[in-house]
């Protein structure tokens, strides 16, 4: 293959190699989407602020709470009553037991009758 010429086109790099001027630079910022989003300052707040305040919250919360139960005895919801009860406890047990068996293919076991009695 020698002495094959081909024919190729190249064009010119985009970009400069050299400095640019501060007009140009100047007008490639204002243009640029990160200069719009980051130009304008936040100064969110930290992580450390936002749990400082949830502490004083919490704090706050059981300072009251220790007054109302020094008062008196605060009554149970309904929903914490059938919450826990044993009949709820139960059927809670039952639905995970059924879950996982059917994630893992285990059978709920069953109870036998004991030989004799029927």
């Amino acid at each position: 293959m020698a002495g094959v010429s081909v024919v190729t086109h190249l064009a010119p790099p985009a970009s400069v190699m050299g400095p640019l001027g501060s007009e140009e630079y100047q007008a490639h910022l204002k243009n640029s989407d990160l200069f719009k989003k980051y130009q304008e300052t936040i100064d969110p707040k930290s992580a450390f602020e936002i749990l400082e305040a949830r502490m004083n919250q919490h704090a706050n919360g059981e300072q009251k709470e220790q007054q109302t139960t020094s008062r008196g005895r605060q009554e149970k919801s309904t929903l914490e009553e059938v919450i826990s009860s044993p009949v709820a406890k139960q059927v809670g047990r039952e639905l995970v037991r059924g879950v996982f068996g059917m994630l893992f293919g285990t059978t709920t076991r069953r109870t036998t009758r004991r030989k004799g009695i029927f």
